[in-house]
């Protein structure tokens, strides 16, 4: 019975986005294309190379955790006018369904919108980099884009929290925020001369499995920890 109801919420929320999967795959495609570019120019142009280089570690810091949510879609467009996640959730939770229930269908929604933008998004990136960067194998090419599965997790399970639990303001002031780090992480890294998507692409060269095992665990172990958080947070919101 309770997957029969995480899977009619499941099926309900899809067909509320509608067309609007559609444009989130398509612009998740042109996003891909982008980052191709990026990549070309940072390994073809070697006048430009740092500055390219922070820019796609600012690319991936901000798209990559991102990848699990359907961003051109009406519920995302106009969450801060509308209040969109705090109406819908009223909505659900006029019906008998349990908190738990709930975030669970939110959590699935979530994990398969991840694995089709992955798709969607790494398969040219991946040609790219396997082209430019040396990932000499498919196998090292899988644990690269495993290695950014789990920060995509990690991060996406935060982000998830922050829908299900907080005020829309919240959300907004809290993605405008995120923009300090995503920038000053690059930065900070090119003066001390990495890069972070070249040292991941070091880290598996070196190491294997091994980085990619670790960041699964964390981004799992994220996505399982605020589940939780947010079972609590959902059934304390108030919604009026």
């Amino acid at each position: 019975m309770q997957t029969n109801k995480q899977g009619a919420l499941l099926s309900m929320s899809l067909r509320r986005h509608g067309l609007g999967i559609v444009w989130s795959a398509g612009f998740m495609l042109f996003a891909a294309f982008i980052g191709t570019s990026l990549i070309f120019g940072a390994y073809k142009v070697p006048e430009v190379e740092t500055f390219n280089m922070v820019v796609l570690d600012f690319y991936f810091l901000g798209l990559v955790p991102s990848l699990g949510f359907l961003m051109l879609t009406a519920d995302y467009r106009n969450y801060f006018k509308q209040a969109t996640f705090s109406r819908k959730l009223a909505f659900l939770k006029r019906y008998p369904i349990s908190t738990e229930e709930l975030v669970k269908a939110r959590v699935v929604e979530y994990l398969l919108t991840l694995v089709v933008m992955e798709i969607i998004f790494f398969v040219p990136v991946g040609f790219v980099l396997v082209q430019s960067f040396g990932l000499q194998t498919i196998g090292e090419y899988l644990l690269f884009v495993a290695f950014w599965t789990g920060f995509s997790l990690l991060i996406g399970s935060w982000y998830l929290y922050l829908e299900m639990c907080s005020r829309e303001k919240k959300y907004l002031l809290v993605s405008f925020l995120l923009f300090i780090p995503y920038v000053g992480i690059p930065i900070g890294m090119a003066l001390l001369g990495t890069h972070l998507v070249q040292g991941s692409i070091w880290l598996i060269g070196n190491y294997g499995i091994v980085p990619p095992l670790l960041t699964l665990a964390a981004g799992f172990l994220s996505l399982y920890g605020f589940s939780r958080l947010m079972v609590k947070g959902v059934q304390k919101r108030d919604l009026a």
